[in-house]
């Protein structure tokens, strides 16, 4: 694959690492908003948290197109890498190591996410 293919998808990958940091900040925030009980404070961080989730989807949706004008096998190659899988390909290392930190950051924020909505809505919850 194209290094310049993999620079731009790196590119992606590091937005969406920043994004997914700021998600998990504002989660936490809201977890201290609910454990204190406070409603204005927890639906501004929940309006706040809104913003960065659609920047995600818009990297998402980058990512996509970025795949899209690559050739058909190395589209495929690069989708394979963001999925986790592995490269022998010495020049692909770093990026590889990228899409491992998104995705372990993406756990995480999903896990928090998952306690917190079943903390503050039980059985109501997204996650049930």
């Amino acid at each position: 694959m194209e290094n310049v293919a993999l620079l731009e998808s790196q590119i992606q990958l590091k937005k969406m690492y920043s994004l997914l940091a700021e998600v998990m900040d504002l989660t936490g925030q809201m977890a201290q908003a609910a454990d204190r009980g406070d409603e204005v404070s927890l639906q501004m961080l929940i309006d706040m948290r809104e913003e960065p989730i659609h920047k995600l989807q818009a990297v998402r949706a980058v990512l996509k197109e970025q795949r899209k004008g690559l050739p058909p096998e190395e589209g495929q190659h690069l989708a394979d890498l963001l999925n986790g899988a592995p490269s022998q390909l010495p020049e692909e290392s770093a990026f590889v190591n990228q899409v491992l930190q998104v995705h372990q950051m993406w756990e995480k924020v999903i896990a928090f996410d998952r306690r917190l909505s079943c903390k503050m809505n039980g059985e109501d919850s997204i996650y049930k």
